[in-house]
């Protein structure tokens, strides 16, 4: 048998569901805010961007040449090929600084003194004794007379290497130089579109293929006997013996907000 409700406990259970729908109705009409995970709202203006790209290329020579080069004695017992080789390297240390280089341009090193073997008779026939030395200068027109000097001594294995001093002061100019062209590009741009440039929110920059040099050109000169013929006996025919310029590039990009 189905109890039936009392009338006053009706109409208070339809007054509560009123006063709920009522209250979801008016949950339903308040406003609705969009927000950016970073708290930003979306209908805020976001300033618009300038990427603008300065480009540097800068040649670069070598400030001075390395000669390379191997002294040796040979002879029957090690101490003698020792002591003979001490009398050369000072003979050939004398002659070098007769010829214009600097006592303190002058590197000796990698003194080494191996046996001799007598493949034949499959003994050791004697000792060599052997020091590297590095001569630097200044002065490309002086390296064929240092080589004569050089194989004049008896000197062998002569190769020349030039190089520049302070690779990091040129490569801290060629990047000034981008700096300075992409700055100017910016400016003149927002000048004639008359924009004004906000504050720079990203900078990147692009090393060419030569930004990553040592500062090294390739170690030359295989053949000492017929560089010295080259340029000694027609040196003005012969090759720039400075060498061609290295080029160093570097682009740098600059991102401003408008």
């Amino acid at each position: 048998m189905r109890t039936s409700r009392p009338a006053a406990a009706r109409v208070a259970l339809s007054l509560v569901s009123v006063l709920a729908l009522g209250a979801g109705a008016a949950a339903c009409r308040q406003p609705v805010t969009h927000v950016h995970v970073d708290g930003a709202r979306a209908d805020t203006p976001q300033p618009g961007q300038f990427v603008v790209v300065g480009t540097a290329v800068l040649d670069v020579r070598p400030d001075v040449a390395d000669l390379h080069l191997t002294i040796a004695a040979e002879a029957p017992r090690a101490r003698v090929a020792a002591t003979q080789l001490r009398a050369r390297q000072a003979e050939l240390r004398q002659a070098l600084i007769a010829a214009g280089i600097a006592a303190e341009d002058l590197t000796f090193s990698s003194l080494g003194i191996q046996p001799v073997y007598d493949e034949k008779r499959e003994r050791v026939r004697g000792y060599r004794a052997a020091i590297d030395l590095t001569a630097t200068t200044a002065s490309f027109e002086a390296l064929p007379e240092l080589l004569e000097v050089a194989v004049g001594a008896g000197a062998t294995n002569l190769t020349t290497e030039r190089r520049v001093l302070d690779l990091p002061a040129r490569k801290r100019e060629v990047r000034d130089l981008a700096l300075a062209a992409a700055k100017a590009k910016a400016e003149q741009t927002a000048s004639a579109l008359g924009v004004k440039l906000g504050r720079i929110t990203s900078i990147s920059e692009g090393s060419g293929d030569g930004y990553g040099w040592n500062g090294r050109w390739g170690a030359e000169l295989p053949n000492a006997a017929g560089f010295v013929q080259a340029h000694v006996a027609a040196p003005s025919g012969g090759p720039t013996l400075s060498g061609d310029a290295q080029q160093l590039s570097l682009t740098i990009s600059l991102t401003y907000e408008l």
